[in-house]
């Protein structure tokens, strides 16, 4: 039940993960003379660098690490809002271009700009994905991205942190690595201005991620299209209407999420394809995430299922299909991947079509 990415890996892969296997050298740094270091994550931050239009990226080991480092780069401390909230002490704001569908940037940052707000950009989601012309996770002071086995492009794990600002890069390259300064080679002794953490990923993992980014555009495309047929044969349906893109163009097209006139007719459907609405689709839902719930509970806040009702309400009219990611945790269980054939399409379609009426 992967993502896109790990339906099409394939010989690339195995050429960039045989040249580090060769050598036996597994770590992320080494001399530039050293004919064993072939500096496989080097070139992934700089070829994704590249890929989104910024100047600076950080190879990490997950995209929680990678969202963590963004967040101690920006001083973000306990205590402090990340997102919009009746309160006086919101120091960022980190949209969530969740299911591959870009947030509405151009008001985001607006209202960013507005109140001296850091922008972080949780891209987890939806590498790949653009926002009128620009890569997302590019447009915010920093974005987060994740490689596990469930996302757009994957190395089975591991994260990667952009950003066009020296200043932010150097801190946050700090923070994934003990305090070290970019593009050491070696053991550095007095050098260290922060205490950072050990985020690092290895070569192998790096070698597998630059073939997976070098095939980025031909899965959103092949996605896109894949989606695009699908949906054609689904718009008719007077009882269904689509989730909000907004940017069409730069949907990363990982899923079709229905949205239906009732909770009763969506958990119907659902139930019919043997799948499950948003609301009951996995701890992605926030009443799901227990352990943010107990440090609620520890604080004196009350937070639980209704906390969020206009959420709540969406959630339960929402069926997510899969055209790229095929996860239940996300809900969507059901529909194609990235390498369904037009006759499989047309299937899914049918089944649908059936459940649906």
């Amino acid at each position: 039940m992967p993502g896109p990415g790990a339906y099409v890996v394939g010989k690339e892969e195995r050429k960039e993960a045989n040249e580090v296997l060769a050598t036996g050298y597994f770590f992320r740094y080494g001399g530039p003379k050293n004919p064993k270091f072939k500096q496989k994550v080097f070139t992934l931050e700089k070829e994704f660098a590249s890929h989104c239009g910024v100047k600076h990226c950080i190879a990490t080991s997950s995209g929680t690490a990678s969202l963590f480092i963004c967040l101690l780069a920006l001083g973000i401390k306990p205590g402090d809002e990340i997102v919009p909230g009746f309160t006086l002490n919101t120091k960022a704001v980190m949209p969530v271009h969740m299911l591959g569908n870009p947030c509405d940037m151009d008001s985001i940052v607006q209202i960013a700009s507005d109140h001296n707000l850091s922008v972080i950009e949780d891209s987890c989601q939806a590498a790949g994905a653009s926002y009128k012309g620009r890569r997302i996770g590019s447009i915010g002071d920093m974005g987060a991205f994740s490689l596990n086995f469930f996302k757009t492009i994957t190395a089975g794990d591991g994260g990667l942190v952009i950003t066009d600002s020296d200043e932010l890069y150097w801190k946050a390259f700090a923070l994934h690595d003990q305090g070290h300064t970019p593009d050491r080679t070696g053991i550095e002794i007095g050098r260290r201005s922060i205490l950072g953490f050990n985020f690092r990923i290895n070569e192998l993992t790096g070698a597998i991620a630059i073939a997976q980014l070098r095939k980025i555009d031909s899965i959103t495309s092949k996605l896109k299209r894949k989606k695009a047929k699908l949906r054609e044969r689904i718009c008719d349906l007077e009882e269904i209407s689509f989730r909000k893109l907004n940017d069409p163009e730069g949907d990363c097209a990982t899923l079709l999420t229905l949205l239906f006139p009732s909770k009763e007719k969506a958990e119907k459907t659902a139930s019919a394809l043997r799948t499950k609405t948003l609301i009951n689709s996995g701890w992605h839902v926030y009443f799901n995430m227990e352990h943010i719930l107990s440090y609620f509970r520890e604080i004196g806040r009350e937070y639980k299922k209704g906390s969020l009702p206009k959420t709540d309400e969406i959630l339960e009219r929402s069926v997510n299909i899969s055209v790229g990611v095929v996860d239940p945790g996300i809900g969507s269980g059901f529909g194609i991947n990235i390498n369904s054939s037009d006759e499989e399409i047309e299937k899914a379609a049918s089944s649908i079509r059936k459940a649906v009426l």
